[in-house]
């Protein structure tokens, strides 16, 4: 069987590697033709000649001009314009991401929700509806939504400027506390980054979600940014991708305008909702202190607490029992045994260097405090959630 395939990857996204890497290895388990590989900078996306099939991330109408006269399978990854008729189009599980969204904003307390958009695309109303219906199976509802604005590019205030003044609009209406699930990272830093400029202490009291981990990784501090993150799950995309590429060419199974849902998204909680919603904007700010030291793999004391938010060390005491109902030391406790929950399901790390790495003395005492607060053992939670 002569010919090959092409594969369109958009560099400029980081967890575009992760998708190509995936399709990549599918492919070479299902079918003997070679990748072309084409990066979405280049004009070879004009040259198609030869090609069997393309996969591609069909983003704008230029794009989708150009699919449309295509005479070969095609495979859209993009989820930025509705599902197009003349393509197979793989999309991440929206009801899915949203769930996951609402399931946690509800779970560190929040009672209000909001939802940052991005209009022109499509995942942004999916997202929003499926953060919406979650919301409602619990009983709760989405109160409002934000936009940015375009802005004139004549006009002299800054970006930085006019994102923080429409922040400042918005909150006068909606208030200084709630749960923010934005469509995705971007949008989420972009809220964040203007809410510190328009009202810094609000910061402390708002809950942000956003979804794709590309704008909030703490490998590099100066560049990303301490955002909640729902992370879709990008090695499906690319081996639903090759699967549904390879049925289509090699087994003439080819239904253009079929959508295939992509579901395994997870929550990577950080800084942004990494404490709990409470009346007192101090203890918020505590909670959500400690919480990011945990995840970067310090424990912190009480007396680091205190030394940082100077007070009594029972006034502090008094303030975790009053909102949270339990001791600042079961709260660390508790989240140091969540890090090494996430740690079992996300790296191959055995128990014992688990254990240490969340502060453990030895593999004993990470099993102890795990069957307290998961109600399992280490060992188990990560054969029941790997299943």
């Amino acid at each position: 069987m002569s010919g090959f395939v092409h594969f369109v990857s958009p560099s400029s996204l980081t967890f575009a590697g992760l998708i190509e890497q995936a399709f990549k290895a599918q492919w070479r388990k299902v079918s003997p033709l070679p990748i072309v590989m084409i990066r979405s900078h280049d004009k070879r996306l004009d040259d198609t000649a030869g090609g069997r099939g393309i996969v591609l991330p069909v983003s704008n109408s230029r794009v989708l001009k150009m699919v449309e006269g295509f005479r070969m399978p095609a495979v859209n990854t993009s989820e930025r314009l509705p599902p197009c008729a003349c393509a197979i189009n793989i999309r991440y599980d929206s009801d899915e991401i949203g769930g996951i969204a609402a399931e946690h904003l509800a779970a560190v307390g929040f009672r209000r929700f909001f939802f940052v958009g991005d209009p022109p695309s499509a995942f942004s109303e999916a997202r929003r509806a499926g953060f919406a219906k979650s919301l409602e199976k619990r009983g709760l509802r989405l109160e409002a939504d934000f936009g940015f604005e375009k802005r004139d590019r004549m006009d002299p205030e800054t970006t930085e400027q006019a994102e923080a003044r429409q922040v400042t609009a918005w909150l006068s209406e909606i208030g200084p506390s709630g749960g923010v699930f934005a469509a995705n990272d971007l949008i989420g830093v972009r809220f964040l980054r203007a809410l510190r400029i328009c009202e810094p202490d609000y910061a402390d009291t708002i809950g942000i979600v956003g979804v794709d981990d590309d704008f909030s990784r703490l490998d590099d501090p100066s560049e990303g940014e301490p955002l909640t993150s729902v992370v879709p799950n990008f090695a499906g995309m690319g081996t639903n991708a090759a699967d549904a590429l390879e049925r289509a060419v090699q087994h003439g199974d080819y239904e253009p305008g079929k959508v295939i849902y992509v579901r395994g998204a997870k929550l990577v909680e950080r800084e942004t909702t990494g404490g709990f919603s409470c009346a007192d904007p101090l203890l918020s700010k505590i909670a959500r202190w400690i919480s990011s030291e945990i995840n970067r793999g310090h424990s912190p004391t009480v007396g680091e607490v205190l030394a940082r938010y100077p007070m009594s060390e029972r006034s502090l005491s008094e303030k975790f029992r009053k909102y949270r109902g339990e001791s600042m030391r079961n709260f660390i406790m508790q989240k140091r045994v969540q890090r090494a929950a996430r740690m079992l399901l996300d790296s191959d790390l055995s128990v014992a260097e688990i254990a240490q790495r969340c502060g453990f003395n030895k593999h004993a005492d990470l099993s102890e405090r795990f069957a307290k607060y998961m109600g399992c053992s280490p060992t188990q939670y990560r054969r029941h959630h790997s299943a």
